[in-house]
């Protein structure tokens, strides 16, 4: 089986994965999560099923459980929280931005929420610490955050029932999987690290298909690395920082993208953020933060500059200089900027209203700046026009509204296959 990547870091290639892989990799994820005692399981199916994460964890380990599958076309919270009501659902995968969006639909609207649901599950990026906090406040189930990538079947570690589990890391390795890290000349980092994730198991593919140069840049001894920079504390638990291309380097200090946006959102006015790295003629890279506020939040862009200063390091908050605001002729640039930015981080579910980025004069550094996202109230949807990086899986073969995963055919509704 070839299954393509999404491309965050150049040209999608096709990882070639064995039928051992593929049955492995379910194999294990059945047993991670057991069976309830009375009665079958019932999955919720949003995530695309040519994808590796709804393909393995979601459609081949629930066929491979006897469990039912409902088939949801296009994600909308909404619809989610509905039909995990209406059909029972107890097993739900999802990226970081689904979970996001039905937290804020439960808060937002009121609606009902799901009681039989018994194991959630998120990968595909790393999930906000609040968010996976809330999540379980209300909802009464924990997130279970794992890991992996299309050339590993994808999964690779897990936060594991059975075992404590640490919000905010990926667990540890699945059974018959070895997880270290290396350096940039693939020597082994000790202790605490951080370094690049290295996986070695019965998970990883033979390679990139007609790619055999890609393959060796990434494969070495049964060993592949996955770009993912991560931490890995006593108990063997490791966390990811970042990809190692969205690092930012700024003046020489190596700035990680996802520790500032879990700084962001802990103010009570930020329901998500997104932070990218920006040329800079004398830092190299100057830091720049897309924030989407809370319903009736109405914090601006300098008091959240001036929260920013009492709460991150010098080196990752610039001192103070005023931005001068953006010509007219530059919005849609920066529409365009927002929208690279939000799919890129959180891989999040567009809709069909217009994107509004406005940015404020701020005292910070010459590109240091906070835009404020301008969203409905919300539909869980900001909203994307033109071609922009799909939702689900990362593809940047989306040219229009509709992400490349969807259906072509009617939207809505659920199928289940019993």
């Amino acid at each position: 089986m070839i299954l393509y990547t999404s491309g965050t870091t150049g040209q999608p290639k096709g990882a070639e994965l064995s039928h051992q892989n593929m049955l492995m990799n379910a194999m294990v994820s059945d047993k991670m999560f057991p069976a309830p005692e009375e009665g079958n399981d019932t999955y919720l199916a949003v995530l695309p099923l040519f994808h590796s994460f709804g393909q393995t964890v979601v459609m081949n380990t629930g066929f491979l459980r006897g469990a039912t599958v409902v088939l949801m076309p296009r994600f909308e919270p909404g619809e989610a929280l509905a039909l995990m009501v209406k059909e029972n659902v107890t097993f739900f995968a999802g990226v970081p931005t689904m979970y996001w969006g039905m937290l804020t639909k439960v808060h937002a609207e009121g609606l009902e929420v799901p009681r039989s649901l018994r194991v959630a599950v998120a990968g595909g990026a790393a999930s906000p610490v609040e968010v996976l906090n809330d999540f379980e406040r209300t909802f009464g189930v924990g997130i279970l955050e794992g890991y992996g990538l299309s050339e590993t079947a994808p999964v690779a570690s897990f936060n594991q029932p059975g075992r404590p589990t640490k919000a905010g890391t990926i667990g540890t390795p699945i059974w018959g999987v070895e997880m270290k890290l290396v350096d940039g000349d693939w020597k082994t980092v000790e202790g605490e690290g951080p370094g690049e994730i290295a996986i070695r198991g019965h998970n990883i593919m033979k390679g990139y298909y007609g790619r055999p140069e890609a393959t060796a840049e990434v494969m070495r001894d049964g060993w592949f690395r996955t770009g993912d920079i991560a931490t890995r504390d006593a108990d063997g638990y490791y966390s990811i920082i970042d990809r190692a291309k969205d690092m930012i380097i700024r003046g020489g200090f190596n700035v990680y993208p996802r520790e500032l946006e879990e700084v962001l959102v802990t103010h009570e006015a930020v329901s998500l953020a997104a932070v990218v790295g920006v040329p800079h003629e004398s830092h190299g890279e100057e830091i720049k933060a897309y924030v989407i506020r809370t319903p009736d939040a109405t914090i601006t862009e300098d008091e959240l500059i001036a929260w920013c200063k009492e709460n991150m390091a010098a080196y990752k908050y610039p001192p103070h200089r005023r931005v001068p605001r953006l010509a007219a002729d530059d919005r849609h640039r920066q529409d365009l900027e927002a929208r690279t930015a939000l799919t890129t981080r959180w891989r999040r579910p567009w809709g069909r209203r217009p994107l509004r980025a406005r940015t404020a004069s701020l005292n910070a550094a010459p590109h240091f700046m906070i835009v404020i996202l301008c969203v409905p109230r919300y539909s869980g949807e900001a909203q994307a026009v033109g071609p922009v990086a799909c939702w689900a899986c990362g593809s940047g073969r989306r040219t229009s509204t509709r992400g490349c995963c969807a259906p072509r055919s009617r939207r809505g509704g659920s199928t289940p296959l019993r």
